[in-house]
């Protein structure tokens, strides 16, 4: 069953009546709202499940499935209203790494045991090689010629590296625009 499939069928025992159109789940939840999971939102592997739903406007939920055990959690975030985007969910070195968007921050998630700890920033440039994550802080590279690195999955904040080492490592943070999976594992 593929990955779309499998968050449906879970949603379907939860008797949702979701549907996919789209590469998209939709369904309608008790509160009238329409809930939606995208599909580049949903990472599994073996018997493990995530993704992350919304509906767009105030909801916001990251839900995790391990061995048929689930385990919800609610990202933090400035206002819901303003949004939360999901930027990467992957299972990583066992630890579901979950990197998103909200009004002010980029937040870098790294969840095992139901134990979710995060980094964040603010600013809207990042990249990523490997375990690195790479960003600049709003200003940053401007200001110091310096980018920041994190050591994913234990969330470390390594030794800023100049701009040029980080280009000659593939690391020299991008903005968020930019149509490829920019965060995938490199």
């Amino acid at each position: 069953m593929n990955p779309i499939e499998r968050i449906k069928a879970i949603l379907e025992q939860e008797k949702l009546h979701p549907e996919i159109k789209d590469a998209t789940i939709k369904w309608q939840n008790k509160q009238g709202n329409q809930c939606r999971i995208f599909e580049q939102d949903i990472t599994v592997e073996e018997e493990r499940s995530a993704w992350f739903e919304s509906d767009g406007e105030a909801y916001h939920l990251l839900r995790i499935t391990e061995n048929g055990i689930p385990f919800s959690w609610t990202p933090q975030t400035y206002n819901p209203v303003f949004g939360c985007y999901c930027l990467l969910l992957e299972w990583y070195n066992d630890h579901l790494i979950f990197i998103y968007q909200e009004k002010h921050k980029i937040y870098i998630c790294a969840i095992q045991n139901q134990q979710v700890n995060h980094f964040s920033f603010s600013g809207e440039e990042i990249e990523r090689k490997g375990n690195l994550i790479s960003f600049a802080a709003y200003g940053d590279l401007r200001v110091r010629d310096k980018v920041s690195i994190l050591q994913i999955p234990e969330l470390i904040l390594l030794e800023p590296i100049s701009q040029t080492t980080a280009a000659e490592m593939g690391l020299l943070p991008q903005d968020l625009n930019r149509p490829d999976g920019f965060l995938k594992a490199k």
